[in-house]
């Protein structure tokens, strides 16, 4: 049976896409794990709260800036939802240039550059022609009907191997592209010894129960997910999704928000609720965290402790 040792590269970039909660998280930690292992490589992410750290290994480093990507040499770096740094949309943003630079040379610096997302649509067109190697759990079926045209058999290959699986076995297998995508089969994963739901929910909810943690770069994922959400589907809105964008970006490299913003961000997501209630799941995290952050602040500038 092929192994993930046997089909690693020792540096260079690739994806791990699927449906949601499917493992692909999981299944970057385990890599990173086995690389370790194998060669003693350090490990960085980008994408969850710095607080995660603590529920790391000590080998590994999260990173709060994508230009320390670059920086981190004999590494294995897990860019975690990687479509929020590097979404399609975004494409002339200092991030995505900072990223090329590290994707270039991430064969001279020892790298191994893992990205987490849904599907390849999301990402930077150079971020995916660049991949050495393609992983797949399970995609939902409109992941593989709408993927790219590039790598839509790819997906619909990988669909037809878990079709039928019950679901609990699903997590347990990836669907593996490699070798310029000329080969291509099924590799068993784990769970890294490490792991734990902390780690599993740590971008959408922030690390532990005690700290969200950079606060502003939450929030700000969480309005340009419902930004990128409704953009399309109702283009009236559009103001009006720019007013939570305006609101947010001025904070998104910052630690904390101050109150009045996070005030004017929860009124934004009701008046937006309550006129298209259809979007409430994707509204309900901003209003949720932006209570939380409210209530815990005793001044404009307190960090979150609760």
């Amino acid at each position: 049976m092929t192994t993930w040792q046997s089909v690693l590269p020792a540096s260079g970039s690739m994806a791990i896409l699927g449906k949601r909660r499917m493992g692909k998280s999981a299944l970057a930690y385990y890599l990173a794990e086995l690389r370790h292992q194998d060669s003693q490589a350090n490990a960085a992410v980008y994408g969850p709260p710095v607080e995660l750290e603590k529920y790391l290994p000590a080998y590994f480093k999260v990173l709060v800036d994508l230009s320390e990507v670059g920086r981190r040499h004999d590494s294995t770096v897990i860019i975690d939802e990687g479509s929020m740094p590097l979404h399609a949309r975004r494409a002339m943003e200092q991030g995505h240039i900072d990223f090329d630079e590290a994707l270039s040379l991430c064969a001279q610096r020892n790298q191994l550059l893992i990205l987490c997302t849904h599907h390849s649509k999301k990402l930077d067109p150079m971020v995916v022609r660049d991949l050495d190697l393609l992983a797949f759990k399970r995609p939902s079926k409109l992941q593989s009907e709408m993927e790219r045209a590039e790598l839509r058999r790819l997906s619909k290959a990988a669909r037809s191997f878990f079709q039928g699986m019950p679901e609990a076995e699903q997590k347990t297998w990836s669907y593996v592209f490699w070798d310029d995508f000329d080969c291509e089969g099924r590799i068993a994963n784990v769970l890294p010894s490490f792991w734990s739901p902390t780690i599993s929910t740590a971008i959408g909810m922030g690390a532990g129960k005690t700290q969200y943690g950079d606060e502003a770069r939450l929030m700000y994922s969480k309005v340009y997910s419902v930004a990128l959400d409704v953009w399309d589907k109702v283009p009236e809105l559009r103001d009006k999704l720019l007013e939570g964008g305006k609101l947010i970006k001025p904070y998104r490299q910052e630690s904390n928000i101050p109150k009045d913003v996070i005030t004017a961000l929860g009124t934004w997501a009701e008046e937006l609720a309550k006129d298209y209630p259809d979007f409430m799941p994707k509204l309900k995290p901003i209003l949720d965290l932006a209570g939380v952050l409210t209530v815990s602040k005793t001044d404009d500038t307190l960090a979150i402790e609760h």
